[in-house]
């Protein structure tokens, strides 16, 4: 089964089991630009300040037999790591909930009057 992890979820990862900063990351990679989730692992990856490709691999490990099962949601060593499909894309620190939108059904939204 291919597995892929998203960027989100390996700053979130890195943010709740090993405690980094990830904002301080962030503000030290962007130069005081905008940096994407996406921008901020290539820069990470580049830079080797942390072993990406690693995390992104022990989080594969740890989803792939539970992700075979039909499992959306994955303990791990006190997180939950949250899965669409065959992708991992955020991960939960303890006592958080994920959240799931529902099938609701389409509301009609009415026109409202502006104030002159």
């Amino acid at each position: 089964m291919n597995i892929s992890v998203t960027a989100h979820a390996v700053l979130r990862f890195l943010e709740r089991r090993y405690e980094i900063d990830v904002d301080a990351l962030r503000a030290e990679a962007r130069g005081g630009a905008f940096i994407t989730d996406g921008e901020l692992v290539a820069w990470m990856r580049e830079t080797g300040r942390l072993p990406i490709a690693m995390i992104q691999a022990g989080i594969r490990e740890a989803v792939a037999a539970p992700a075979a099962a039909g499992a959306r949601e994955v303990p791990y060593d006190g997180l939950t790591l949250c899965m669409i499909g065959n992708c991992v894309t955020t991960v939960l620190g303890q006592g958080m909930r994920p959240k799931r939108k529902r099938n609701r059904p389409l509301r009609r939204i009415e026109p409202c009057e502006v104030a002159e």
